[in-house]
């Protein structure tokens, strides 16, 4: 079974670069709260300026399409990138009970 450490790693590594992954590795471990954020922001800066890349993470995490067209039918992106941070996340946080 993967541990709670791995699914944040894999997450970040979806999303952004070492260095995201590092930051968010040592946010996740003080505060949800923040690294929700920092998923947001993330998300939020994907979805202005790299749409393929974000479609490929969210798929890399198993987001499914009618949820990611859910996501973006919000009024404006940054709702869009809370919506999606709050599907990764739940996706992800939903892996720690399922086998390797």
């Amino acid at each position: 079974m993967m541990s709670f450490q791995d699914i944040i790693n894999k997450t970040m590594w979806a999303f952004g670069s070492d260095a995201d992954c590092m930051v968010f590795t040592g946010i996740i471990r003080e505060d949800i709260e923040s690294a929700k954020i920092l998923l947001i922001d993330r998300i939020y800066l994907m979805l202005q300026n790299d749409y393929t890349g974000l479609i490929n993470a969210l798929y890399r995490v198993d987001i499914n399409e009618d949820s990611i067209k859910k996501a973006l039918s919000e009024p404006s992106l940054k709702n869009a990138a809370g919506v999606l941070t709050h599907e990764v996340l739940t996706r992800q946080i939903g892996k720690l009970n399922l086998p390797d």
